[in-house]
């Protein structure tokens, strides 16, 4: 196969990897869950992809400043999904363990980004 999972399901939990053959990969999070929701209304924002999005695209500015800056990820979400793809296979698990799962964790900073 062109790549493996390598991340753990558990470390990325409740966000998940859908792999699209040969080489893609889509990480997402059912909205329908209400994973960190009172989070998002603390901040005063709609719990929605895009508001994930927002999260994600402030991440993934801080992810690219050690990278080569290259559109890495892009977003298909939809109402009920927040998801990201991108075919940096090994980027984009690394970008969902080491930075938005993380995130998720920080209360403080989540608030901050959906604000801006």
């Amino acid at each position: 196969p062109p790549f493996k999972i390598w991340v753990k399901p558990e470390s990325i939990f409740p966000f998940f990897i859908v792999e699209h053959h040969p080489y893609s990969l889509s990480l997402l999070l059912k909205l329908g869950d209400g994973f960190k929701s009172e989070v998002f209304h603390k901040a005063g924002a709609d719990y929605s992809s895009k508001n994930w999005e927002k999260i994600s695209k402030k991440l993934i500015e801080l992810y690219e400043e050690g990278n080569s800056g290259i559109d890495m990820f892009k977003f298909d979400s939809d109402e009920d999904m927040f998801c990201v793809y991108s075919e940096y296979c090994d980027d984009l698990m690394k970008f969902a363990r080491d930075f938005l799962r993380p995130i998720c964790d920080d209360e403080q900073n989540m608030i901050k980004y959906l604000s801006e």
